[in-house]
């Protein structure tokens, strides 16, 4: 019997410890607070569709790539993850809650550039929440920048700020995205059945 208390006592501090691990480990990821997650992925997002629509980000990204293989092996691990990093060549996968989510929202926003965005709160509700972000596009489908090669005199037209309502699940003291709801959200299903 007393062999039985031991294992049982140390279940509980195992399970205890795990559970102290994760939750100081969620607390020093953006993953902590719902406008954390939804602010890690826009600005990731953000670095990545001004590297796809911006040609000038390609062509530092390229320059950048030729400097590292010319220096072959010298190259560092940090220093490509670095340059992952600034140019929004990394995976937030992380911040959903499943592949084919992340798939989706990712594909919809990587349709338009935009630099600036701005989360505007969120509404907790036990383990569920929406946060509210508000997007200001620069281009869509790279329409504008052909608008303007085709025709330089034409007056550039303004896009219209764009509303997205991030669903959120916490699980394991982390925040998770599960669905965008607004005018990308089709999109976003669209693509993730792909």
């Amino acid at each position: 019997m007393k062999k039985y208390a031991i294992f049982f006592a140390v279940l509980v501090v195992a399970f205890y410890g795990r559970d102290i691990y994760l939750r100081r480990s969620a607390e020093k990821s953006s993953q902590w607070e719902p406008e954390g997650a939804v602010e890690d992925f826009m600005a990731g997002m953000s670095r990545l569709t001004m590297t796809i629509w911006q040609e000038s980000q390609r062509d530092e990204l390229a320059s950048e790539v030729e400097e590292m293989e010319a220096k072959g092996e010298e190259t560092t691990r940090e220093e490509v993850e670095d340059l992952f990093e600034r140019y929004g060549l990394v995976s937030r996968g992380h911040l959903f809650r499943n592949e084919r989510t992340a798939r989706g929202i990712t594909s919809a926003f990587m349709l338009m550039r935009f630099e600036e965005f701005e989360v505007l709160g969120s509404d907790l509700d036990g383990d569920e929440a929406t946060v509210n972000v508000s997007v200001m596009p620069l281009d869509f489908l790279g329409m504008q920048a052909l608008v303007g090669q085709l025709s330089p005199d034409a007056p550039e037209s303004r896009m219209e700020r764009q509303h997205v309502r991030f669903r959120m699940e916490r699980r394991r003291y982390r925040w998770y995205i599960t669905g965008i709801d607004g005018e990308l959200s089709r999109l976003a299903r669209a693509f993730g059945r792909m």
